[in-house]
């Protein structure tokens, strides 16, 4: 007769179990883990203090961009009001320069 084949899946107890123990190893005494996790701590005390001071850096440049995103627009409409000023004397300038020239008069610096 052919063996039954077995379910890869059923539970069943492990056949074989080590013959030797794994070893045991002396342990230390719990100064070194204190002392570790006073460190560990310290460690953790000053990430915590460099991430307030961080957070009060980002607060300071946030206010300073602040005040240049204030001051930009201004700076904008003095320029543009300057550009008008430049413009409208130039554009006069032109004129009467045109103007005397066209009616026959000679220009300032030309008298006899």
């Amino acid at each position: 007769m052919a063996a039954k084949p077995r379910d890869p899946f059923a539970v069943t107890p492990p056949q074989n179990f080590p013959a030797v123990l794994p070893p045991t190893y002396p342990s230390a005494s719990h100064d070194f883990t204190l002392q570790a996790v006073m460190e560990m701590q310290k460690s953790v005390v000053q990430l915590w203090e460099a991430v307030g001071s961080l957070k009060d850096q980002a607060r300071d440049h946030d206010k300073k961009l602040d005040a240049v995103a204030k001051d930009v627009p201004g700076a904008k409409v003095a320029g543009k009001a300057l550009l008008w000023v430049v413009g409208v004397v130039g554009a006069l300038m032109g004129i009467l320069l045109a103007a005397s020239t066209m009616s026959g008069l000679q220009p300032l610096g030309r008298r006899l």
